[in-house]
């Protein structure tokens, strides 16, 4: 005769799922939140979904609109246990190559031992470099969860179409992928932010307001969403709006001699970049045209600087301006920049 696991009613195909639920003592209202498929029955896979939400938290602590939120908690801790390794794992290659070329620079011909010195480090980095790649892949991953979610139509109804509209989105591409087509789709709701900039800064924001067609409170707003969601809460509205000013006053038709274009004088390089750090699909025809889609790629190559030298925005803004900032000299567009939001 074969055993029934069952509790309240609700049957648990193997033993284990009995085991489980067993232990947690699990109610009924939580069973029934369980059992997706609405047949009494708990599979393991409603088991790993329910583990999964769970995270030492009993499920029936969370209201129905409250469970995405917690997940979305859950994966932007993992993004940021993913970026300390990354920040961790550049700070060895930086070492390593440094050990190699110390080497290679001491004068002489190089002997056997230095070569075989050399070939070591040369394989760390080469191993680290690999961890980082899995580390960004993660990352994506990982964004596009949160975007799914974001952009799922029960999260829509639990929380406004605003928060949809304002996610993180389709990772990259046109306005139209983000879920904007028009200024009337950003947030319209007064700002504080918007109203405290003074001098350079809320001019540039009337720029930026114009270059997007909708309100200086708009404007804002979809930069404080972007600085929250693609940036991480990295920086402030003020940081971009700053560094706007200095890229390109706030003027989207801005086009640089070095081939740098928009709000954010992004290069086809830079572009290409992101894309390949984020998994994100711009085309470098939208960053040119789309104040949106220039802005969303602007924060997202900060964001990029910003890990790549150790979550320092002074080094990410003078890597973002001459590529690299390789010798840790800030040089005087970053001053500048955080001078005007100090």
């Amino acid at each position: 005769m074969s055993e029934n696991f069952s509790i309240q009613g609700y049957e648990c195909t193997t033993k284990s799922v009995f085991q489980t639920l067993s232990d947690k003592k699990v109610n009924l209202s939580d069973l029934k939140k369980i059992d997706k498929n609405s047949d009494n029955k708990i599979s393991e896979d409603e088991l790993v979904e329910f583990q999964e939400m769970d995270d030492n938290t009993a499920i029936s602590e969370y209201k129905d609109e409250d469970i995405d939120e917690h997940r979305i908690k859950q994966y932007h801790e993992q993004i940021e246990k993913e970026e300390a390794d990354i920040k961790r794992n550049s700070e060895k290659i930086r070492a390593y190559e440094k050990y190699a070329t110390s080497i290679k620079t001491s004068g002489g011909e190089l002997s056997d031992s230095d070569k075989k010195r050399i070939q070591e480090y040369e394989d760390k980095v080469a191993n680290l470099n690999s961890k980082i790649d899995s580390s960004y892949s993660k990352i994506r991953e990982l964004n596009n969860s949160i975007s799914n979610i974001l952009n799922s139509n029960k999260y829509a109804d639990n929380n406004g179409a605003t928060s949809a509209t304002s996610s993180i989105g389709a990772m990259g591409g046109t306005a139209a992928n983000t879920g904007i087509t028009d200024p009337s789709q950003v947030s319209s709701a007064a700002s504080k932010g918007a109203a405290n900039l003074k001098g350079e800064l809320s001019s540039c924001l009337d720029n930026i307001a114009k270059s997007l067609n909708c309100s200086r409170d708009a404007a804002y707003n979809y930069i404080e969403q972007l600085c929250k969601n693609e940036g991480c809460g990295y920086f402030t509205p003020e940081l971009i709006i700053s560094q706007v000013y200095s890229e390109s006053s706030g003027n989207q038709s801005s086009v640089s001699s070095a081939g740098a274009y928009g709000l954010g004088q992004l290069k086809s390089v830079a572009v290409q970049e992101v894309n390949n750090k984020f998994g994100t699909s711009f085309k470098f025809s939208d960053v040119k045209n789309n104040g949106y889609t220039n802005l969303k790629a602007m924060i997202y190559y900060m964001r990029y600087q910003y890990n790549r030298y150790g979550n320092d925005v002074a080094k990410a803004l003078t890597a973002y301006n001459r590529g690299n900032c390789n010798n840790g000299v800030i040089n005087s567009y970053a001053k500048k920049i955080m001078s005007r939001v100090a």
